[in-house]
C-alpha cells in the first residue's frame, strides 16, 4: 500500500475533512502505539509500511504497559478532541494498519498488547487473522 491510499483510507474510516487532518491522526496514533512496542516489533512494523508513515513508529520509548482504555484516553489528550472521535481515529489507523501488513505480524504486535487491542485492530473491517482478531 502507498502513503496516499494509506492516508486517503484513514481520512475516510475516521470520517476526516481533510488529508491533513489523517496524517496528523494517523501520526498521533502511530507514536502512541510506538510507545507500547519493543523496538524490533516497531521496525517490523514500520518495515511493512509506506516510509512516511512507519517512521512515527520508530524512535518511540517503551513505556508502561497500558489499556486499551488508557491507550484511548492518551489518543484523546494528544489530538485535544473528544473520547468519541479518539476512538474513531484509532480504529480508523489501527484497521487501516492491520489490513496493509502481514497477518505475523499483527499476531505479534497483539502478543505485546493488553487484551481488547485485537478488536480495535479489525474495527474498519479489514481481514482477521484467526485467533488473533479475538485476543
Amino acid at each position: 500500500m502507498h502513503h496516499d491510499e494509506f492516508i486517503g483510507q484513514v481520512q475516510h474510516a475516521a470520517q476526516l475533512p481533510s488529508r491533513g487532518d489523517a496524517e496528523r491522526v494517523t501520526r498521533v496514533v502511530l507514536e502512541t502505539l510506538g510507545e507500547r512496542l519493543t523496538e524490533e516489533m516497531a521496525h517490523h512494523l514500520a518495515a511493512q509500511l509506506p516510509s512516511e508513515i512507519g517512521r512515527h513508529l520508530i524512535g518511540r520509548v517503551a513505556s508502561e504497559r497500558m489499556t486499551l482504555d488508557q491507550f484511548h484516553q492518551r489518543i484523546e489528550l494528544r489530538e485535544r478532541t473528544t473520547a468519541t472521535l479518539a476512538r474513531r481515529h484509532v480504529d480508523a489507523v489501527l484497521g487501516i494498519v492491520a489490513g496493509a501488513v502481514s497477518p505475523g505480524v499483527i499476531r505479534h504486535i497483539l502478543n505485546q498488547l493488553p487484551s481488547g487491542f485485537g478488536a480495535v485492530f479489525f474495527a474498519t473491517g479489514s481481514k482477521e487473522i484467526g485467533s488473533a482478531a479475538a485476543h
